[in-house]
């Protein structure tokens, strides 16, 4: 009988420990790293982006400047997502651009993606990590990049 209970013990704090080792990594959050690069083929870039969100973590591109904006909607697949090439209607690209990467909110992405980053994006840090304007939104992510074709 003592030999049940012990291991019955050992079970259940093995079962503890296991626990309190996953809020702790959640509690410590993910520091969000996007980098975004181009190639520019007779200016019609196509963009990937990269990032340590988790796989399915979706995106919304926006390449624009004063006359003209494109938009495109990824998912992250192995850390990094290829944007098909942006042009306008058809006629290649040249000037200065920003390109913003967003992360929505939380409440939109699949839920495995919400697993890792928080029902509200609670577990996302980071200089490109804002909180939204909507109350109860929680947190999202946004950054820009400059791009001359």
């Amino acid at each position: 009988m003592k030999k049940i209970v012990i291991i019955v013990l050992t079970v259940l704090l093995a079962a503890v420990m296991c626990s309190c080792g996953d809020n702790a990594e959640k509690s410590s959050g993910i520091d969000v790293s996007i980098k975004a690069k181009t190639t520019n083929d007779s200016g019609t870039p196509k963009f990937t982006v990269t990032s340590n969100l988790p796989d399915n973590t979706e995106l919304l591109i926006t390449l624009e400047k004063a006359d003209y904006t494109g938009q495109t909607k990824l998912k992250l697949k192995d850390g990094k997502a290829v944007t098909e090439a942006f042009s306008d209607n058809g006629k290649a690209l040249s000037g200065d651009y920003t390109l913003k990467v967003v992360v929505p909110v939380a409440k939109v992405q699949p839920k495995s993606v919400q697993e890792t980053i928080g029902e509200k994006g609670e577990n996302l840090k980071g200089d490109c990590v804002k909180e939204s304007e909507i109350e109860g939104m929680g947190k999202f992510v946004e950054k820009e990049f400059e791009f001359s074709f």
